[in-house]
């Protein structure tokens, strides 16, 4: 049988991790899907056959945490997209996942299903994941990137229609990180219990789109900072 999930993460020799995905894919479909485990399946980006795409939150998860006026109980899904242009013929970088090397701080523990461990990128810089998508006439003689970008493989899912889902990663310079200077408290969601701010694997995921009209996630830390009263 095909393989029809990926899993992985970023791991560094003290003992550490970022953030664990999954890149997985439908039975009888071609759409493929990403989510995060950190995000406790509120949220994933889908990838669906007809070229469009998307970030979707989960409808059970706003039913439970969402405000009542929050906007997205009428349309849940912030991010829409079309598949962006080939970057060869049969060849499209679908998403990235951006990871700097700081943000690696959860404590790596013996997992429960098979993953793929990305080693942790030198002290300032970031591994870039890349998710892309291949025709069966595409031109590949390896995977996406091993030869114009240096990337390294994570794996592969075969479609039914004989696409090709590839996971690919690359250690790269990071970009500026643009912080908005907006304050004020979000409507989105209901508040957090103190107990839910507790510990090492809070998250955050920066979100854009490319010049190529490709979107990304950037990983970020989530710290708790106490007020001065």
């Amino acid at each position: 049988m095909a393989k029809r999930a990926i899993r992985f993460s970023i791991s560094n020799q003290k003992g550490f991790r970022s953030a664990t995905w999954k890149c997985f894919a439908q039975t009888h479909k071609d759409d493929f899907y990403l989510a995060c485990r950190e995000m406790k399946g509120a949220m994933k980006v889908s990838f669906h056959e007809t070229g469009k795409w998307h970030v979707g939150f989960d409808e059970g998860f706003l039913d439970k945490k969402a405000h009542k006026n929050s906007p997205l109980l009428v349309d849940r899904f912030p991010s829409k997209w079309q598949e962006p242009k080939e970057l060869l013929p049969g060849v499209r970088l679908a998403f990235r996942i951006i990871v700097p090397e700081y943000v690696i701080t959860v404590p790596k523990k013996e997992e429960k299903r098979s993953l793929v461990w990305i080693p942790s990128p030198p002290l300032g810089k970031g591994v870039e994941i890349s998710i892309f998508l291949t025709h069966p006439e595409s031109k590949v003689s390896s995977w996406p990137g091993a030869n114009a970008m240096g990337t390294s493989l994570v794996g592969k899912i075969d479609l039914e229609s004989g696409k090709k889902v590839w996971v690919v990663y690359r250690v790269i310079d990071l970009p500026p990180l643009r912080v908005p200077t907006t304050r004020g408290k979000a409507t989105f969601f209901r508040d957090l219990t103190p107990e839910e701010l507790k510990g090492q694997g809070l998250r955050a995921m920066g979100a854009g789109e490319d010049k190529y009209g490709t979107w990304y996630f950037r990983e970020c830390v989530v710290k708790k900072v106490e007020r001065n009263k």
